[in-house]
């Protein structure tokens, strides 16, 4: 069951207003084909996990994770397509303060300009300027999006560029995305129908994270015990669906509920925002 389209055109206090978008930032920021670089361990579990349990429900999908820094793209046969460096929220922490979404940036604390973690719709949308985004969370106004010069301090694109993930964090909470990259894989994916974004912690443990974690190898255990006695075969083999066991030892979690909410309601429009 795929979570209807449903395109949000608003504002966000934390990351929606556009600024100026300088015909320079294209050509500053590479522009050749699209660059992969290996996942990490958690991503690689993660994205293991994913496909073996057709939890991105053959959408596309985005695993970040915040310690690398760093972003990779899936089609929704769970191939790679790209890797980038991301900026993220500057600060540690893995969940949104309540109410952030609608506050102005001057009432945002720097300990609260976090990049939540979880499992998300990516959502296409528009900010007030008419600039085509994906949000992540829309009530907490974080979305993955174009990076933005911001301020000359900033340094955003040379952030980008760098091999530490040290200076990734200056947004107030967005996932802020090189522009070719955006243009080339993520709009292409994403724009018309949405899809999945997991946002592994880097605070919390996975199981905090994803509250719904089970490892894969607990998984086909529970299936084997379902099977009976006498050498009854578990269901999921009858059916030509045994897990196998997770390549790493990380603990990740099962398919939620299908009436799990995949789209949040809509909250008040908050005012304009700036990041």
């Amino acid at each position: 069951m795929q979570p209807p389209p449903q395109r949000r055109t608003a504002g966000s206090l934390r990351c929606g207003a556009a600024q100026v978008l300088l015909p320079v930032l294209v050509l500053l920021v590479p522009t050749s084909q699209a660059q992969v670089a290996q996942p990490s361990a958690e991503a690689a579990s993660m994205q293991h996990w994913i496909v073996r349990t057709g939890d991105h429900r053959a959408r596309p999908f985005v695993i970040v994770d915040k310690r690398e820094a760093r972003l990779w793209i899936y089609d929704a046969r769970g191939q790679l397509v790209e890797s980038t460096a991301v900026l993220l929220g500057s600060a540690r922490g893995d969940a949104s303060v309540p109410g952030i979404g609608q506050r102005p940036l001057g009432q945002i604390r720097a300990d609260e300009r976090t990049t939540p973690a979880g499992r998300f719709w990516l959502e296409p949308g528009r900010n007030l300027a008419g600039e085509d985004i994906l949000w992540l969370d829309y009530g907490a106004a974080v979305s993955l999006h174009r990076v933005r010069p911001g301020g000359p301090q900033d340094r955003r694109l040379p952030r980008l560029m760098t091999r530490s993930a040290a200076d990734n964090r200056i947004s107030y909470g967005c996932i802020n995305v090189p522009i070719a990259v955006y243009n080339r894989s993520l709009h292409a994916a994403f724009s018309s129908g949405g899809g999945y974004a997991y946002v592994l912690p880097e605070v919390q443990s996975l199981r905090q994270a994803f509250p719904f974690v089970q490892p894969l190898a607990a998984r086909a255990a529970a299936a084997r015990t379902q099977g009976g006695v006498g050498g009854a075969q578990p269901r999921s083999a009858r059916a030509g669906r045994v897990l196998p066991m997770a390549p790493l030892p990380l603990l990740l979690p099962p398919v939620a509920p299908l009436a799990l909410p995949l789209v949040p309601p809509v909250p008040p429009v908050p005012a304009p925002p700036v990041d």
